[in-house]
């Protein structure tokens, strides 16, 4: 009667089967995403994927700031313009180099009288040029980003897009960046990024 009243009282536990455990053929860590993360998971894991994920934050970037800003005059891979004192007139152009550099290069040209490469008969410096040419006065010391880009791949469509929407006379359409056609849909919304700051560079004479 007391092992019938225990057993009533402790009745014996239901083995359940085991689950088995996946045995993924590959695995790999993704950082976690709220709304994609759980799909994703489900898809790799069809394909035989293992998803283990990870936070994108880390102690290293909470204490660290490996990657620093350069000043205005310093940053690489720009879109510029240069203006005219005198006239409307405005010249767009491309560095890959810190903008300082180039901006020196124009400047020289037009204090010493050098815009134009006889032997190669070619313009040096279209701002210079219009200088020399007109006896009007370039704002050397007003000089404006329009855009600094991410990497040099992107320098010629971008350009292309601020010569297609402000249309700067100083120009030449013959040295314009050659981009395919396919291209001008898209040329506005890329002009609509650009937003003219200062360059804070400034030059002792004009």
């Amino acid at each position: 009667m007391e092992e019938v009243r225990r057993r009533f009282l402790n009745p014996p536990r239901r083995q359940t089967p085991d689950r088995q455990t996946p045995n993924y053929s590959l695995s790999i860590s993704l950082p976690y995403h709220p709304s994609l993360s759980k799909p994703l998971k489900k898809i790799l894991g069809q394909h035989d994927i293992k998803v283990t994920h990870s936070s994108s934050t880390t102690l290293r970037n909470l204490l660290t700031k490996t990657k620093t800003t350069p000043p205005p005059d310093l940053t690489p891979h720009t879109i510029y313009e240069i203006s005219c004192l005198d006239c409307t007139s405005t010249y767009n152009g491309q560095t890959y180099r810190p903008l300082i550099h180039r901006m020196k290069e124009h400047e020289r040209c037009h204090r010493l009288n050098n815009a134009y490469d006889e032997t190669l008969d070619k313009v040096k410096s279209a701002p210079a040029h219009h200088s020399l040419t007109t006896g009007h006065r370039i704002a050397w010391n007003d000089i404006t980003i329009l855009k600094s880009l991410p990497s040099k791949a992107h320098l010629d469509l971008t350009e292309q897009a601020a010569m297609h929407i402000r249309n700067p006379s100083m120009n030449r359409t013959d040295s314009a960046p050659k981009c395919s056609s396919l291209w001008n849909p898209i040329l506005p919304k890329i002009a609509a990024t650009l937003k003219p700051t200062p360059s804070g560079i400034t030059f002792s004479s004009s």
